[in-house]
């Protein structure tokens, strides 16, 4: 199992959008999941096959969605792929021979055309860039990116911010405008907080992932997480938790627990990091001192107990748990 690859365009027909596509190199076969979930918790579902191929040599190890939205597979094409078959001179091991796939449709139903953009990013203008920001294709929105957070920030922050300011941006360009301010660094705690209560709930998201990655918070980035851990989508709560959970401090700690006991238990990934958030506040000695000193305690001791305070290595979790 190989090459596994997210589908992340508008070009393969609405039943493939958002599959996972993998290299099985075993079976000569390219195997298909959806994505389901449980609140924030993701897992994959079998689907019939994407591909099945009756050449023995057929050997898909790499699987990528192109930015022209095909799928573009690597094909080892080998009657032999291990090295435990055979001695690595045997002769049948072929040398020579390696393919390249590229998987469009042809089918009836309306999609975006397999084209290209541009090949260069490298050489497209700054206002080009912004517009790919929203752009259906993921490879093409992570590249423009990249490629705006590599220029001038005097000269393209100003025309992020002009976007993210007007009123015909997508829910893609300001995800993405944010992570091109972040990485320019001039991201304001202010703007992020103007977007924290965004509509949709990816750029909700994103707001708590950047927070999640910048230090020395001010007091307004530290309460956009907070208030992050009350909204109603679970994703974003447990984003909010992980951007908590690197930013320790005290009074987080019952914000925390609180959320952890209003979880629904089913969202494993979303309890997890909420555990984990809970358990990294209480390695900071202070904020023992507020939760044993709380009038509250006996409300959140069975919680601390069972599942947190048991994962903080430290002496005065030891002591509350004998």
């Amino acid at each position: 199992i190989c090459g596994v690859s997210y589908y992340d365009d508008t070009h393969f027909p609405e039943e493939y959008r958002g599959n996972v596509f993998i290299g099985n190199a075993v079976t000569c076969r390219v195997n298909r999941d959806t994505i389901a979930h449980e609140g924030s918790t993701y897992t994959a579902v079998l689907e019939p096959d994407f591909i099945k191929s009756k050449d023995p040599w057929f050997r898909p190890v790499n699987v990528k969605m192109g930015p022209d939205g095909a799928l573009y597979i690597a094909d080892f094409y080998n009657r032999i792929i291990g090295h435990y078959e055979v001695p690595l001179d045997h002769p049948g091991r072929d040398r020579e021979r390696g393919r390249i796939w590229r998987v469009v449709y042809t089918g009836s139903e309306k999609t975006r055309p397999a084209e290209f953009t541009r090949t260069d990013w490298t050489s497209a203008s700054d206002e080009e860039l912004v517009e790919d920001l929203g752009h259906p294709n993921q490879w093409v929105r992570r590249t423009a990116t990249n490629q705006l957070a590599l220029r001038d920030s005097e000269t393209v922050s100003p025309l992020v911010e002009t976007m993210l300011d007007g009123p015909d941006n997508s829910a893609l360009q300001r995800l993405h405008g944010l992570w091109a301010l972040q990485r320019l660094g001039t991201l304001t705690p202010d703007r992020l907080k103007a977007f924290s209560g965004d509509s949709d709930e990816r750029v909700r998201v994103h707001v708590q992932r950047i927070l999640a990655e910048r230090s020395d918070w001010t007091d307004v980035e530290r309460k956009i997480a907070l208030v992050g851990l009350e909204d109603p989508v679970s994703i974003v709560r447990r984003n909010a938790a992980e951007a908590l959970r690197r930013h320790p401090e005290p009074d987080q700690e019952f914000p925390l627990l609180d959320a952890l006991k209003a979880s629904d238990k089913k969202d494993i990934g979303l309890v997890h990091v909420l555990r984990m958030a809970a358990r990294d506040q209480l390695n900071l000695p202070e904020t023992w001192s507020l939760v044993l000193s709380s009038p509250h305690l006996h409300y959140y001791e069975r919680t601390l107990g069972e599942s947190i305070a048991i994962g903080s290595p430290t002496i005065q979790a030891a002591k509350f748990l004998m």
